[in-house]
């Protein structure tokens, strides 16, 4: 559980720092949705045109987070603060590798983090890509109560990439169906 704690708190740190790829994407090329159906929550992240992704690039250093599509959900009332997404850290002796989308996203962990950073292990989202873009989808009953019970209204999504196109952050109100 240290571990997992330690783990977090790295990597959200490491989230708010500067993107080594400096260049930022304009407003208009992503798109992201934030939608609650029912009891279902779905957080869809837009990704660029590319077919071969790299990861555990010799660029990155060891430890550093390589990939982050994460999700802060906000209201009124800042206690319901939780993070969440998918992450990619580059370990140490790591081979660089290429592949698929499909490929990265299934290497990557999915996380949650409550506003005390601590890696929520009861709690679970499900990632996958559908038409070009990356889903978050919360269905667990129990997740989706917690992360929706203090009524957040407000969907912060940050990227980051070592690609400059794919990184972008942003803000808009969850989409309540």
């Amino acid at each position: 559980m240290r571990k997992m704690r330690a783990i977090g708190i790295i990597c959200l740190f490491v989230f708010m720092l500067p993107n080594h790829v400096s260049a930022q994407s304009t407003e208009n090329e992503h798109i992201f949705t934030a939608i609650v159906r029912g009891s279902a929550a779905e957080f869809a992240f837009s990704l660029p045109e590319q077919e071969t992704w790299t990861w555990n690039r010799k660029e990155t250093e060891d430890n550093y987070l390589e990939y982050a599509w994460q999700v802060s959900l906000t209201g009124n009332d800042l206690k319901g603060t939780y993070n969440f997404g998918v992450y990619l850290f580059k370990y140490p002796h790591s081979n660089e590798i290429s592949g698929s989308i499909d490929e990265l996203i299934y290497r990557a962990q999915a996380s949650i983090f409550d506003k005390s950073l601590n890696v929520r292990d009861d709690l679970s989202i499900k990632s996958f890509i559908q038409d070009k873009k990356l889903i978050i989808k919360i269905s667990d009953k129990k997740t989706f109560s917690e992360l929706f019970l203090q009524h957040p209204t407000i969907a912060h999504c940050r990227v980051r990439t070592p690609y400059a196109n794919a990184n972008y952050v942003r803000q808009i109100q969850i989409e309540f169906k």
